[in-house]
């Protein structure tokens, strides 16, 4: 008996776009997949719940993410943390739909849905934190695009919470703007396979798998999904006005020019502390509390995308 494929859609992403435009698709997505399954998300963590049932029971089957980056974060923690080796679809249908614009797949859906029961499946890596939690749990996630911590996490909650009255990317941009003068600066410090590289204040400090987050900010021009290296970028304690040049310069990347602004590869294990010891982190889009130290480092080939 053939392996089931599964598509998981998120119905409010984009303010309710993927929901109006899942159904038409249905029947093509089910042609090409025979057997198709299709879950629906209904709150935040459905999208982990959903995959890490599927995986335990079809290891090696292939999912089909409909919605934007946090539906595709979600699934893909259920689904990779549980042991699923298969093939990874994606129907770009968020606000900022990052992992798309990083791996070259198709923005417009009739685009993605064109090629997504014809491609060929490539291997791309994931980032991987580890962390421990405001109750004192050992934790893990998987990101795809990047991990911030600084005005990035406080932007991200700020966009959020600003979508229903300015829904789309300007969302992201006006966040950040507003995060600058809210967030201030952090005390860090960051060790790379024990070497200390940072020790000092900081405005942001981005992790990155992929060039761009935040619907289209090339936080890291250089980054690829398929290198097996993960790019820290640290906009240092720069002044209110140099900070404003800095994320004007994101959408071009051309901030990684900037006085105050360093890339530096992670190949192996990276440490990262606050000076206070908690932190606000944000995930693709996803944030969470941490305490302590966050642990990140590269999986590399961790899913293998149709592309």
């Amino acid at each position: 008996m053939a392996i089931p494929a599964l598509a998981i859609v998120n119905p409010v992403a984009a303010g309710g776009r993927a929901g109006k435009l899942w159904p038409p698709l249905l029947p093509a997505v089910a042609e090409r997949f025979p057997g198709l399954v299709v879950r629906a998300t209904r709150a935040p963590g459905d999208g982990e719940v959903i995959g890490r049932e599927w995986a335990q029971i079809y290891p090696s089957s292939s999912v089909i993410v409909v919605g934007g980056d946090g539906t595709l974060h979600e699934a893909v923690n259920g689904l990779v943390l549980a042991g699923w080796r298969g093939r990874l679809g994606v129907i770009p249908a968020g606000t900022g739909n990052d992992f798309a614009r990083n791996s070259g797949l198709p923005l417009r859906v009739d685009q993605a849905m064109a090629g997504i029961g014809h491609w060929v499946p490539r291997p791309v890596d994931l980032g991987r934190i580890r962390f421990t939690d405001q109750s004192g749990i050992a934790r893990e996630r998987l990101f795809l695009n990047a991990v911030s911590l600084g005005v990035s996490p406080r932007a991200n909650r700020l966009a959020h919470s600003i979508k229903t009255i300015l829904p789309g990317r300007f969302s992201y941009a006006i966040s950040g703007v507003l995060a600058l003068f809210l967030a201030g600066r952090g005390s860090y410090t960051i060790r790379h396979d024990g070497v200390v590289v940072l020790s000092g204040e900081a405005l942001n400090i981005t992790v990155a798998n992929g060039a761009s987050f935040g619907g289209g900010m090339r936080i890291s021009p250089g980054s690829k999904l398929d290198d097996g290296v993960l790019d820290q970028v640290v906009i240092g304690p720069v002044g209110a006005l140099r900070a404003l040049l800095a994320l004007s310069r994101l959408y071009q990347g051309s901030h990684v020019n900037m006085r105050g602004v360093t890339v530096t590869p992670v190949r192996g294990t990276m440490r990262l502390a606050r000076g206070d010891g908690a932190m606000l982190v944000e995930a693709d889009g996803q944030d969470f509390d941490a305490i302590g130290e966050l642990a990140i480092d590269v999986v590399p080939g961790a899913v293998s995308l149709l592309s």
